[in-house]
Formats: C-alpha cells, sequence, structure tokens
C-alpha cells in the first residue's frame, strides 16, 4: 500500500489538491496531509472528517517540516512515506533534499514558476534536480522549471487540478448557457475588488452608469472587511446604492434576484460571502479586480459560468486560466477605463456569443488524471 504525504501552503492549494487525495483515497492508500497556513490546516481536517470524500480511507494530519532537515528526518523514520506531493511550488530544501536521498518520491503537481522565482536558481537548483516529477501547468512553466534544474525527462504538462474541482460538470454548463439571457440581472459584476482596484475604478464606475441608464452593476469586494470604506469612497462620489446581503439572498431565495431585477436602482454591493458563484450565472460581464495592481485572481468561478471574463494585466499566477479563456471569452485589459469601455462594447452581443465557451472549459479537465497515472508510473 502507497503511503503519500500531500502538502499545500493555504487553503486554496489544499482545495487544488481534493482531486488527487479523493483518487488515491479510492486506491485505498495510507494518506497524510499538512499545511504552511492555519486556513490550510483547517481545511484538511475538515476533508478528513468527510466520510463522501474520504469514504475508503483516513487521512492523518501533520505538521510540515517545512524548514527543519531535523524534524524532516524524524517524520520519514516516524512515517516512511513514499511520495510527497506538492502543490504548486512548495519546493522547502531541507525538506526535499532529506526525504528524495532517502529515496521518497517528491513530485510537483500543478506546478508553477513565477518570474520571481528564477532568481532563486542558485538556492533551488539542487532542489529540482532531486524531483522525481514536475508536473507543471502550463509550457512556459515546464521550460521555466527545465531552467531551474529538474531534468527534462522529469517533467510533463498537466494543465491545473484546480479546473477539475471547480468546474461544473458539462450538464450544468449547458443548462446555464441555455438560459442564460432570460437569468440576467446585472450588467456587468466588479468582482473580488481590492483597495487600489476600488480608488480606480470610481470614475468610469460613473461615466458607464450616467451612459448607461438602464444597467445594473454588482461590486463584490474581495474582503468583506473592505465593505465600509468602499461604501464611505461611493458616498463622497455621490452614487446611490444598495447592499445585498446573506439576510435578504436567503430569506427570499430566488425572489430576491427578481426584486433586484425589478428595482430600479443601478448600483449594488454585495456584503456577504457565499454568493458570488450563483451570482455570476446572472451576469453578462464579470471584470475580476485583483488584476490590475495586485497578484491576480482567480477567473474560473466566472469562466464555468458562461461571463465575459474580464482581467487586467496582473496574470501571472493565473497563466493557466488566461490560456483556456484568451480566445473564447476571456478579455485582457490595461486598466479600469479599458474594463468599463469592452464591456459596454460586449453588452451589444449575447452573453452566449461572447462569453467563455463549454468546450474550452470541458478540454481542460482531466488534469488530475493524468496526475495520477505519471504519479503510479513510478512505481510500476
Amino acid at each position: 500500500m502507497l503511503k503519500i504525504w500531500f502538502h499545500g501552503s493555504s487553503l486554496g492549494d489544499v482545495n487544488a489538491l481534493r482531486g488527487i487525495v479523493h483518487q488515491f483515497a479510492q486506491r485505498e492508500c495510507s494518506l497524510i496531509g499538512s499545511a504552511s497556513t492555519q486556513s490550510g490546516k483547517l481545511r484538511w481536517e475538515s476533508l478528513s472528517n468527510d466520510p463522501q470524500f474520504l469514504p475508503h480511507a483516513h487521512l492523518k494530519i501533520l505538521p510540515a517540516p517545512l524548514w527543519s532537515k531535523k524534524k524532516a528526518l524524524i517524520y520519514l523514520k516516524q512515517e516512511q512515506p513514499d511520495v510527497l506531493i506538492l502543490e504548486l511550488l512548495e519546493l522547502w530544501p531541507a525538506w526535499v533534499k532529506s526525504w528524495a536521498r532517502a529515496g521518497v518520491r517528491v513530485v510537483v503537481v500543478d506546478g508553477r514558476i513565477s518570474k520571481r522565482t528564477l532568481y532563486a536558481r542558485f538556492y533551488l537548483a539542487r532542489s529540482f534536480r532531486l524531483l522525481s516529477l514536475f508536473l507543471a501547468q502550463t509550457h512556459l512553466d515546464a521550460e521555466r522549471a527545465i531552467y531551474m534544474g529538474c531534468l527534462a525527462e522529469k517533467v510533463f504538462i498537466c494543465g491545473d487540478a484546480k479546473f477539475d474541482s471547480l468546474l461544473c460538470s458539462q450538464a450544468k454548463i449547458q443548462a446555464i448557457s441555455d438560459d442564460q439571457e432570460r437569468q440576467n440581472i446585472f450588467n456587468i459584476i466588479l468582482a473580488c475588488t481590492r483597495k487600489k482596484d476600488e480608488k480606480y475604478l470610481i470614475s468610469p464606475l460613473i461615466t458607464y452608469l450616467n451612459q448607461m441608464k438602464m444597467n445594473k452593476v454588482l461590486i463584490a469586494p474581495r474582503q468583506l472587511t473592505t465593505v465600509p470604506r468602499l461604501i464611505q469612497s461611493l458616498k463622497r462620489n455621490g452614487l446611490e446604492f444598495k447592499l445585498l446581503s446573506s439576510e435578504n439572498l436567503a430569506r427570499y431565495g430566488s425572489q430576491s434576484l427578481k426584486m433586484i431585477k425589478n428595482d430600479p436602482t443601478q448600483l449594488w454591493v454585495l456584503n456577504c460571502y457565499g454568493y458570488l458563484d450563483d451570482l455570476y450565472n446572472h451576469t453578462h460581464c464579470a471584470v475580476i479586480g485583483g488584476t490590475f495592481y495586485n497578484h491576480g485572481q482567480n477567473l474560473l468561478e466566472a469562466s464555468q459560468a458562461g461571463c465575459a471574463v474580464i482581467y487586467g494585466p496582473k496574470v501571472d499566477k493565473q497563466r493557466a486560466q488566461v490560456e483556456m479563456i484568451s480566445d473564447q471569452g476571456g478579455y485582457a485589459v490595461k486598466s479600469w477605463t479599458q474594463a468599463f469601455a469592452i464591456a459596454k462594447t460586449l453588452q451589444d452581443h449575447s452573453k452566449i456569443e461572447v462569453g467563455v465557451k463549454i468546450d474550452s472549459l470541458l478540454k481542460a479537465k482531466g488534469a488530475v488524471q493524468q496526475q495520477i497515472n505519471l504519479i503510479e508510473g513510478l512505481f510500476n
């Protein structure tokens, strides 16, 4: 029986590992999970307590020996894992070197290498050299892995396993596409906005609302703690708006959306978590905040709803997602002003014409199975 240790940095990384963990659980492997952050550890705990997720296996949760060679060797002796699977690029040299030299296969899944990582080539080259597999998201990540020192024959392009975890089934995507125009309530959702986004989107937002008197816009901040600041900014600029809270959405259910559609208010602010995924199904365009001035933001939730997905230049961490939608419903812009301009143009066409296409999403699935086949090949 294989014993596999999975490690991801944060909650998002652990979520990305769900697919491969679930598949190995079906094979009755012995499983261990670790994370660098508290949110990641809590996510492992929730998965370990979910009998539907792990019907045939037990998931043991342990601290990760990130920096300490001594602790890494203690865990090596105590657990005797066969494989260490690292999400993205959690390539901690002390841990990787000590385990790889002891015969543990070290595998990077969903491998992504940023420009900043390239500067650490001297420090990380030996760790890259010891990898049994580097399963890259894109061709660029594969090229960078080889540059960093990974053996070319150990590098494979599998895509991003997040696609398998987040994308809808074909039936669900098709159902959304067949009835998109009737479902539309918001013309634009400004999603996952951050402090700097809110600073620069106000002026083009005012212009858009003045030009498009019948259109509705929803702002969905990335963190609810920023809502009071956003409200103050909107008030300072003379913008009228209404808050969309979990209380209203839960109390009135589907009637809430009908109430919004019949309400003359143009601007709305989402003041709760857990509803944005569904609201993407009720908009024509989604402009993804965090892609203009920060380090990017996930594009998949809006893509799977068939939206026209507009994003800024800071998408280095989302290269695989951008490649997936760039020719089929994804629109790259440089500023919030351009984002509103292209959204206005796209609204002359139906959502089905300009949104992300079903085929592009379905082609992106299958990364998990490719990864499993390659990992199992290490032991055949």
